[in-house]
């Protein structure tokens, strides 16, 4: 027998145009999947661990079924490959501004890829809108951030936004001078009862309150050390400045390096045919 390599839309085709049915009628792509991946047409039954070959014949020898296996194998993993290479960028952030509706991703072959607003691609009605190439967009944005970043002082001013937004999820002053409040009421407390004690009012409830005190001094003293540490980790406009300062020294044309300066600016693409807006983490490019 000959192996001839076709899709399993292919096979289901050309078995259809010639009137060959299965018992649920049409043949489909995932019956032709499960067809060639079954063993019983090699006489091979496997049931309950077991693996007969006398129980039903054999209509497929056993070189062209590993053929096939082999066949599907490679496929698999080029079309993984394939898939692994194309890296959206703006997937989740581009809109079309015609629609509303977000922009997907498109390809005509492998080299070229585009975004093309869904309402087209999915045929869900009418749009003005037209498709772009990836790499083309993203380079532009990339490069419209780097430029509009650059002018004046608007890196220091997000700087000092970077630093505020940042710290204040690391430090609590608020909390550290409660906390320190309540340390000192603690440590009154306990020379109070300490002195009760001196004064021989020892007995039991003393004796409790006076262990009860102490174990809230140790957690007081933790949460202390806690807070403290906290505001040792502040980033300040020095830091924020250098890091903003190391991604405008980004090659735009490398995706790994265009990358990571979408993900940490772009909130928002919007798309028309003659224009872009760009919407940032920190204001509006158009």
């Amino acid at each position: 027998m000959q192996l001839k390599v076709f899709t399993y839309h292919g096979i289901c085709d050309e078995l259809n145009s010639k009137g060959i049915k299965n018992h649920n009628g049409e043949f489909k792509g995932g019956l032709i999947y499960k067809m060639i991946h079954n063993k019983k047409y090699t006489g091979i039954v496997e049931t309950n661990g077991e693996v007969f070959d006398n129980i039903v014949p054999k209509i497929i020898d056993d070189e062209l079924f590993k053929r096939a296996q082999h066949s599907m194998n490679q496929n698999s993993h080029r079309g993984a490959k394939n898939r692994a290479k194309a890296d959206y960028l703006l997937i989740v952030k581009i809109y079309c501004e015609y629609c509303g509706e977000r922009s997907c991703n498109s390809r005509n072959g492998i080299a070229t890829r585009y975004y093309k607003c869904s309402t087209i691609k999915r045929r869900k009605g009418k749009c003005e809108s037209k498709s772009i190439r990836k790499e083309k967009l993203e380079d532009f944005v990339a490069n419209k951030i780097k430029s509009a970043l650059l002018k004046g002082d608007t890196l220091n001013k997000i700087a000092e936004y970077l630093c505020i937004a940042y710290n204040s999820t690391v430090t609590d002053d608020n909390m550290l001078s409660l906390n320190e409040k309540t340390i000192a009421k603690n440590k009154k407390e306990i020379e109070n009862v300490m002195a009760a004690i001196r004064n021989g009012l020892y007995n039991k409830i003393m004796k409790d309150e006076l262990n009860k005190l102490e174990a809230e001094k140790h957690k007081l003293k933790i949460e202390n050390i806690r807070l403290k540490t906290k505001d040792k980790n502040k980033l300040t406009s020095k830091m924020a400045l250098a890091f903003l300062k190391s991604l405008m020294d980004i090659n735009s044309t490398i995706e790994s390096q265009r990358k990571r300066l979408i993900q940490r600016f772009v909130k928002k693409v919007v798309f028309y045919n003659d224009k872009i807006d760009i919407y940032l983490i920190v204001g509006v490019i158009h």
